[in-house]
């Protein structure tokens, strides 16, 4: 008495369906367009809300260009704020509002390995 070591058709058809769920479910559309509310003041400094139906995955946020602040993921609704103190560059120079003009905020997240960004300017 052999046993066929494959699954059943049945078998088959419910497991791949299960991975089309789970696929489908756990990424952001294929072409992703970030829509965050953006607000900066000299006082109160940046903040980003989501809203967007999708979290923003590895979310970072550029000051001027290269000057930046990690924030993670952000999930839909919500919001994260810096002053703008907390945005450093690679040489570890804070931004410093009373001399700079923030001019440009970029938000910038990944999905599935893949850069998405949104540029601002700031009046």
């Amino acid at each position: 008495m052999s046993r066929n070591s494959f699954a059943s058709p049945r078998h088959s058809l419910q497991l791949l369906t299960l991975l089309i769920a789970i696929a489908s479910g756990c990424h952001a559309p294929h072409e992703v367009e970030l829509h965050p509310e953006i607000k900066a003041s000299p006082r109160a400094g940046v903040s980003v809300t989501n809203r967007d139906s999708f979290t923003y995955p590895g979310m970072t946020i550029f000051v001027k260009g290269h000057y930046s602040a990690e924030a993670g993921d952000l999930a839909p609704g919500q919001t994260v704020s810096f002053p703008f103190d907390r945005f450093v560059n690679d040489e570890g120079e804070h931004f410093d509002i009373s001399t700079m003009k923030p001019e440009v905020i970029r938000v910038r997240a990944w999905f599935d390995g893949k850069a998405v960004t949104k540029f601002f300017e700031v009046k």
